[in-house]
């Protein structure tokens, strides 16, 4: 399944006629037709990840982020992880990448490290992870009991990525979530179907000219949306790290139509024109929950969603 938006193609090949497949020789969920600027990121990523390989105790590591979903543009870093039994932080205290570091630092104490660093203008980012850690998130996740924007984002990435060494352990790990289960869709459409009305961002914000108000609303509400739209369709999404909207909806079967292009454009509507517009997307989310997924009850959604409100001017007789 090919499904980077963007035109560009990869490099071609000497006779000038076909676009690079990236990383051919790994398996993947997706056929991943890329374009030029993930294309030379990736064989990038495979010189300055080769020290870490000969580290014993780092069993695998991936690339991941937009280089891997094939649409990375000039502005895109290499988000890179290293999967360890057991992180030897001691050794990673010299920088081994070849690059200049500017960040090292446990972000997830007993679980994570990482590091930022520099090979000219290329940033690249080098989370270094507990492999038991991968385990027990993909546990939560698939149980339905675990919903967190980092465990979400880390299923998406186990299903993108693209592996630069440990490939037979890490394709076992990525077999593992290829089957969204019920309980995590259930899950995703009920933590994520509760939409404020639409009046506190047009009223409060728009009409009052608070455009903090309005535009935290909006998004509030786009992302919403995408989480219940993420689960219907039993796609990985972490909506509150939300990037690229177009392209994550666009991947999704069952949405309001022309989904992925109106919420891509929602933001750069006229400000009176977005209520009607993202009303309509509610509206239309909505009864998709309730045809797919009647065992969700959306009463208290469109109870919360349709109150209504008009300006008091003057005290009530």
């Amino acid at each position: 399944m090919c499904w980077n938006n963007t035109s560009s193609v990869g490099p071609r090949d000497d006779a000038g006629s076909e676009p690079a497949k990236c990383c051919s020789n790994t398996r993947s969920v997706y056929d991943r037709t890329v374009n030029e600027q993930s294309a030379w990121r990736v064989e990038f990523a495979r010189g300055y990840i080769k020290p870490y390989a000969g580290n014993t105790g780092a069993r695998m590591a991936v690339l991941g982020g937009s280089v891997a979903q094939g649409v990375a543009d000039r502005w895109s870093d290499c988000d890179t992880l290293v999967y360890w039994n057991e992180i030897d932080s001691d050794w990673l205290e010299d920088s081994r990448s070849g690059g200049e570091r500017f960040t090292w630092l446990e972000s997830y104490p007993g679980n994570a490290w990482l590091e930022q660093v520099r090979f000219g203008k290329l940033k690249v980012d080098i989370a270094h992870v507990r492999l038991g850690w991968l385990h027990e998130l993909i546990d939560g996740v698939l149980a339905g009991t675990d919903t967190e924007t980092t465990s979400l984002d880390v299923l998406r990435g186990v299903q993108e990525s693209i592996v630069l060494f440990g490939e037979e352990e890490y394709e076992s790990i990525r077999a593992r979530v290829q089957d969204y289960p019920h309980e995590l869709r259930l899950a995703m459409v009920r933590n994520h179907l509760q939409v404020s009305p639409s009046w506190i961002y047009d009223g409060m914000g728009r009409d009052r000219g608070d455009l903090v108000v309005f535009y935290e609303y909006v998004l509030a509400t786009m992302r919403s949306l995408v989480g219940v739209l993420a689960g219907l369709n039993r796609v990985y999404v972490a909506p509150d790290k939300l990037k690229r909207v177009g392209a994550v909806v666009g991947r999704m079967e069952l949405t309001p139509p022309d989904a992925a292009a109106r919420l891509e454009a929602l933001l750069d509507l006229p400000r009176e024109q977005v209520r009607p517009e993202l009303d309509d997307l509610v509206a239309r989310t909505l009864e998709l929950v309730e045809e797919h997924l009647p065992e969700v009850d959306t009463t208290r959604a469109r109870t919360i969603w349709s109150l209504p409100a008009e300006p008091c001017e003057e005290p009530p007789s």
